[in-house]
């Protein structure tokens, strides 16, 4: 047996009756989280944009864990409708989930595209369809739910100078990701400031996920075909990868905990506790505030309570 198999049969717990939520679970690091917590027999709620490549993962998953219980609900993080469509159905068809893991997100998309509801496509995606979702489930419905929420190695790295970024799209692509990516973990601190939710955060350092080659990534194919050979070659997987959210859906963990790799500067390796950077803890109230107003001026607005 694989030393990752292992880990998992060793360190993770069963999650039997446990309904978790995985946003962009057909995919990268949501989808090697179905799979171990498949396996571990919690029913799994895929929420997907493509219903087809939701279908076609949920598949692999049954064919490898036939016993597995694993449903799908149509999700686009990009767009307001959508995510008030979904948590309609969620609620409708789950009155009480045990866990909601965040994952969803996009990289790098050609620059200038811009949501239905007029923000910059990865800020929008990324952060503030989050943010729209959690806001409007956290009253009263996620009480008894842990709330994970995945951010990225290089929130580090990423400085909020003034918050137009939050409505305008002329940010270059990374720049964009890592600002989202920022905005996850001071609202991360926020919520962990002000409210009682039960509330952890993960990144996954860096990993040979799809993120350079997905549908909407705007690089040229030979930069793609490249990643896929090189990537494996120099960062840890996927499935590794994605350890931290297993462990924090299946395992009891203290309250606002941070997990994320182990390994040197944390790039990679087996999960360890993190602390929050000062710039992931810095202004979480005033840019919960900026981000409420942005939303609060957008096109299809619908009240965040």
């Amino acid at each position: 047996m694989k030393k990752i198999d292992c880990y998992i049969k060793e360190k993770i717990n069963n999650c039997h009756n446990k309904i978790v939520v995985i946003t962009g679970a057909n995919s990268g690091i949501g989808y090697e989280t179905m799979k171990v917590l498949a396996s571990k027999g919690a029913h799994i709620v895929m929420a997907c944009r493509s219903i087809e490549r939701a279908t076609k993962a949920k598949n692999n998953v049954l064919s490898e864990f036939p016993n597995s219980q694993i449903d799908i609900l149509e999700f686009d993080q990009s767009s307001f409708k959508s995510i008030d469509n979904f948590i309609k159905n969620l609620k409708e068809a789950y009155p009480h989930i045990d866990v909601l893991i965040c994952n969803a997100g996009i990289y790098h998309p050609k620059e200038g595209q811009i949501t239905e509801d007029n923000f910059p496509l990865t800020i929008g995606t990324n952060y503030l369809g989050l943010f729209y979702l959690v806001e409007k489930l956290r009253d009263g419905y996620l009480n008894d739910t842990k709330l994970i929420l995945v951010s990225s190695i290089v929130y580090k790295y990423a400085k909020i100078k003034d918050y137009k970024f939050l409505k305008e799209e002329n940010y270059r692509a990374f720049k964009q990701y890592s600002l989202s990516k920022l905005c996850i973990a001071r609202y991360f601190e926020y919520l962990n400031n002000n409210t009682d939710l039960n509330i952890y955060l993960m990144h996954p350092g860096i990993s040979a996920t799809n993120i350079f080659t997905s549908p909407t990534s705007s690089y040229k194919r030979w930069f793609k075909n490249l990643a896929n050979k090189l990537l494996p070659l120099l960062v840890h997987s996927p499935k590794k990868a994605a350890l931290s959210l297993s462990l924090l859906s299946a395992n009891e963990y203290k309250n606002h905990t941070f997990l994320g790799p182990r390994g040197p500067f944390e790039i990679s390796g087996y999960p360890r506790v993190l602390k929050l950077r000062k710039n992931g803890r810095k202004n979480a109230e005033i840019l919960y505030q900026k981000t409420k107003n942005a939303i609060k001026d957008g096109v299809n607005y619908v009240e965040c309570k």
